[in-house]
């Protein structure tokens, strides 16, 4: 749907999703019905409506509406839960550097990927790609304090 229209009816009707998809596709004509200013002459919404106007399957008139204020509330809402998603995944990616993570298993790292992206309602907008890194871990061939001339051997990774 257009950003700043709204749709209130029960959500078995499939007009709006009809709508939605009539919209994505720029088959949607608006006109202009009112322009709301403040005191000083200043615009402050817009509002418009669909034409012509749609009918349900059950025969109620639908009329669309777009409020030009609205949409701009929206677009920065869904901005800043991109910048709120964007900075919990960067927060995970650190915490999968460091030695002491706890997401050891891609399942851990896939759920807490799908879990920021579902909390932010964004994963329409956002693709994120898991990819394995092992890291090598050295320890010293033999106990106690290392020396200078101990050998170094990989363990695990």
């Amino acid at each position: 749907m257009a950003a700043g229209s709204s749709a209130c009816f029960p959500a078995p009707w499939g007009e709006d999703a009809a709508f939605r998809s009539r919209v994505v596709r720029g088959q949607v004509d608006w006109r202009p019905i009112h322009d709301k200013r403040d005191d000083d002459g200043d615009l402050l919404d817009q509002f418009s409506i669909c034409e012509p106007a749609t009918q349900s399957a059950e025969g109620y008139r639908l009329i669309w509406y777009h409020s030009r204020r609205k949409a701009e509330l929206d677009f920065a809402a869904r901005l800043a839960r991109l910048k709120r998603a964007v900075e919990r995944l960067d927060e995970l990616r650190q915490k999968l550097g460091s030695p002491r993570t706890r997401y050891r298993l891609r399942s851990k790292v896939v759920a807490a990927v799908e879990a920021i992206l579902q909390e932010s309602n964004v994963g329409a907008w956002i693709t994120v790609e898991v990819e394995e890194k092992s890291t090598p871990k050295l320890g010293q061939e033999r106990r106690g304090t290392a020396g200078e001339g101990d050998e170094v051997r990989q363990e695990g990774g």
